[in-house]
């Protein structure tokens, strides 16, 4: 007689092992895509950083561990991302002894301007973070896909 035994213990095992290695492969993708989008965003050509400034806060920070952050840390960061509408200036209140009058005065092509209110157009949105992530987006899929093929083979199924 022969005789062929199932041994489900081994399987099981190889499952909780299986498990652990999958969360470490996923942490180590999210790892890379956060790089990744970061230097997508610090590479930009969506914007003009004339200072640097922008590009130089453009950071990532580990918030937990399925959660990264990629954030750009300037005053004006989030105009540049989303733009602002139109907006206005003023009005300016002019004194009625004309002291101190608080009025804007420019030059445009050689003529002089004196103006209460000055409407601004506003910013077009550049969405330089967003675009970044989008775009590792394919790659972080494949780094997923990867890194469970990999747990599969390391704990031999």
């Amino acid at each position: 007689m022969t005789t062929v035994t199932v041994d489900g213990a081994g399987f099981l095992r190889a499952l909780d092992r299986l498990g652990t290695q999958i969360e470490r492969e996923l942490e180590h993708a999210l790892d890379a895509a956060t790089s990744l989008t970061k230097k997508a965003a610090q590479e930009s050509t969506a914007f003009q950083d004339r200072s640097g400034n922008l590009r130089k806060s453009i950071d990532s920070e580990r918030v937990g561990t399925w959660e990264r952050i990629v954030r750009a840390d300037t005053d004006y960061a989030n105009f540049v991302e989303n733009g602002t509408r139109q907006h206005g200036e003023g009005p300016y209140p002019i004194p009625s002894d004309g002291t101190d009058a608080k009025i804007l005065h420019f030059e445009l092509n050689g003529q002089t301007f004196l103006r209460r209110r000055v409407m601004h157009p506003g910013i077009r949105p550049t969405y330089f973070l967003r675009d970044a992530a989008r775009n590792v987006e394919p790659e972080f899929r494949e780094l997923v896909r990867a890194g469970i093929a990999g747990a599969i083979r390391w704990v031999g199924l």
